[in-house]
């Protein structure tokens, strides 16, 4: 897939505002400017913490108007147009216009107020993430009657989707700790999950204490003599610096990629070490200088993140059976063993399991597990030190 200019500025911008969670403003004057529109919006409901939740305007918006957007909007149009969002697909454009007759449109208050007030006459609507436990909208919008989103504006859309909905999913630790502890970088030994920040060659500029302990117990992992990280077995290895590499270069906006993730063995054919990589560039200059990079978070599944399934639970609503298979996925147990401890067959913990997946749009339990964590970043209760 080859991006343009602006396509490229707008995933770089994107990705500038990781550590600083209300600064959406400049990623989405990138992203309007992509997709040829004047305007916008970025929001974000959470299910299970209101502290995620994001509402950012571009510079093209007046946020004293927008804040009018809840009483001369949302009325009108939350019976039709939010549950056709809701329901479509992640990736899906949908286009306000065409959820009512166009008589009855071009009638609705919102509408009127919409052109009226905030020079807005076209909409296009795009949910970006499929999970269940937040929703998450992104409108552009464009201020002439005859000018809408063309083909190429809709192929932008596209290509900038996935870079969004990860910036959204990656940003969560941050958001949480912003909020509980008012700074970020100095806060992240609070988390209970790796985290750790690589220079442009792939050096380690800044890992927590959960991620120096995992390099110091996880035999899959460690760093070198110049401290840069490595997978002690040749395979993992090759796969690990072909990640680093691809991740590299998209935030030196000479690649598409949003990251990835590695899963590494640790007993049986059962994974409980996962590495997760995305592009990082921070526009807060507290590196120095040493960034663009990577930002790397590592989740050792032998831990207990029991508070991060519960959320998920309830999040999907999963009956008792399914959250506590759940549970113990989590803590690394194989089926056999899940059989076991739960008193019934074999075929019935890979039914459930089937039904955990389908329910979770889960492909693995490397995955579930990844999504427990994002809905809910889990924390230390006192610093890991005092353990």
């Amino acid at each position: 897939m080859q991006l343009n200019h602006r396509e490229i500025e707008a995933i770089s911008a994107i990705y500038d505002q990781l550590t600083d969670p209300g600064n959406w403003q400049t990623a989405l004057d990138k992203i309007a400017w992509a997709v040829g529109a004047d305007s916008a919006m970025l929001v974000v409901m959470d299910q299970t913490d209101p502290v995620f939740n994001t509402q950012a305007l571009s510079s093209g918006l007046d946020p004293e108007k927008y804040q009018q957007n809840s009483i001369h909007v949302w009325p009108y149009e939350q019976a039709v147009a939010i549950p056709a969002i809701l329901g479509s697909e992640p990736r899906t454009l949908i286009y306000p216009h065409e959820c009512w007759p166009a008589e009855e449109y071009q009638q609705l208050h919102s509408v009127n107020w919409l052109r009226d007030v905030m020079g807005i006459y076209h909409r296009c609507c795009m949910r970006l993430n499929a999970q269940e436990s937040w929703f998450d909208n992104l409108i552009v919008n464009h201020n002439s009657l005859d000018q809408g989103l063309d083909v190429h504006g809709q192929q932008s859309m596209f290509n900038l989707a996935p870079h969004l909905a990860k910036a959204i999913q990656i940003q969560r630790p941050f958001l949480m700790l912003k909020h509980k502890f008012n700074a970020v970088l100095a806060a992240l030994d609070k988390l209970r999950v790796g985290v750790m920040v690589l220079n442009s060659q792939n050096r380690v500029l800044l890992n927590n204490l959960e991620a120096q302990r995992i390099l110091e117990s996880h035999p899959a992992l460690r760093l070198d003599a110049r401290q840069q990280l490595r997978a002690s077995d040749g395979e993992e290895e090759l796969q690990l610096q072909q990640l680093l590499s691809q991740t590299q270069a998209t935030a030196r906006q000479e690649h598409h990629g949003d990251g990835g993730v590695l899963a590494f063995k640790a007993r049986d054919q059962y994974q409980h070490l996962i590495l997760e990589c995305s592009p990082f560039v921070d526009n807060l200059a507290e590196m120095q200088g040493e960034i663009p990079g990577v930002l790397v978070y590592l989740v050792d599944v032998e831990n207990n993140y029991l508070e991060s399934v519960k959320h998920l639970n309830r999040a999907y609503n999963l009956p008792k059976a399914e959250a506590d298979v759940a549970e113990l996925v989590a803590r690394g147990l194989s089926n056999h063993e899940i059989a076991e401890l739960r008193n019934v067959s074999l075929n019935t913990v890979k039914m459930q399991l089937k039904s955990l997946f389908q329910k979770t749009r889960c492909n693995s339990r490397v995955e579930l597990v990844r999504l427990a964590t994002a809905i809910a970043p889990p924390l230390y209760d006192h610093s890991p030190v005092d353990k």
